[in-house]
């Protein structure tokens, strides 16, 4: 696998995101479209390249300490600076004073559920965009807690496919998670309460995408191809109309898609040979977004705006590779 479309998958996956919040969050009439962009197709493709990509890091690696350490470098600077980034944001916008500020359970709160990815647990801070349509500090945290509870599932997957069979467990585990997802929806429609709707996202609900990543990394494992069909069927099944249906066979679609671009498609340069700035825009762009919403920059100038942030994203995540990723995963011992 010397040459893949990884890298631009996942710098495009992380754009869509930034931009769907931009759409979102600005609210602004010339902006509307980019609320069109499908936020959770992007997260879904993210859980898939991990799927494949965390399963090949697994085997790769020469202990199981190894690899939660090769998780952990990967994962948590950049996460730890976004959180301290956005704490420094919400000391400089709340409508509190300071010292209300500092005395408030929630400010702590915020900071210890952060730290420890339970971020739903407290999502803001005290007087800080508070008449915002989302008064989240950054809402794009909320994959993380259940990308790294795949994490520490991947040892025990690896080791029930090295038992029972790679097929056998993961097609298992993706009908398991099928029937979680539908229970959820189900009891959503019965009863038009949100918390299912919510309940049916969470980990369970998203492990068939990570497996139907997994799945396709042992078929690339075993030397077989994905014909170019059969991502074009994919892709079709991942958009049916039909609900439940889709809910079945949609992961699985959406994942030879994904691979197959990733994999077969034409390779479109060594894209991340400045840096993998995905998890930067990624993690960096909500809270500022939040601050250009505060500030009157999407009312009164939407378009320069947007162009704005982006630029700044940008270089925030070339910066944060660079400085703050990149030397944790160079590091040995």
């Amino acid at each position: 696998m010397k040459t893949n479309n990884f890298d631009v998958l996942r710098f495009t996956l992380a754009f869509m995101v930034m931009l769907f919040h931009i759409g979102m969050l600005s609210e602004a009439p010339e902006l509307r479209g980019l609320s069109l962009i499908s936020g959770a197709f992007a997260v879904n493709a993210f859980f898939i390249i991990s799927g494949f990509l965390i399963c090949m890091s697994c085997e790769r690696s020469s202990s199981m300490f190894s690899y939660a350490l090769k998780r952990l470098r990967r994962v948590y600077p950049a996460y730890l600076v976004a959180i301290l980034f956005t704490f420094v944001i919400g000391v400089a916008f709340t409508k509190l004073s300071l010292q209300e500020f500092f005395a408030a359970a929630e400010t702590y709160k915020y900071l210890f559920y952060n730290l420890i990815f339970l971020n739903f647990k407290q999502v803001s801070l005290p007087g800080v965009f508070e008449d915002h349509v989302d008064i989240g500090m950054n809402g794009s945290l909320w994959t993380l807690k259940i990308e790294i509870m795949f994490y520490a599932l991947v040892p025990f997957i690896m080791l029930a496919c090295r038992k029972f069979g790679a097929f056998k467990v993961l097609a298992l585990g993706y009908f398991l998670s099928i029937a979680y997802r539908l229970t959820f929806l189900y009891l959503f429609e019965v009863h038009g309460d949100e918390i299912y709707s919510r309940f049916g996202k969470q980990l369970p609900g998203q492990l068939c995408f990570f497996l139907s990543g997994a799945l396709f990394y042992f078929w690339f494992k075993a030397k077989r191809d994905i014909p170019a069909w059969v991502a074009l069927l994919g892709i079709v099944a991942y958009n049916l109309p039909f609900e439940y249906v889709q809910i079945v066979v949609g992961p699985l679609g959406l994942g030879a898609a994904i691979v197959w671009f990733a994999l077969h498609a034409m390779h479109l340069g060594n894209f991340g040979k400045h840096g993998d700035m995905s998890y930067g825009i990624y993690v960096y762009h909500f809270p500022l977004v939040q601050v250009a919403v505060s500030l009157g920059l999407f009312a009164s100038a939407p378009y320069l705006s947007t162009l704005a942030i982006c630029a700044i994203v940008l270089v925030l995540a070339y910066l944060s590779f660079r400085y703050i990723e990149n030397p944790f995963l160079g590091r040995k011992g």
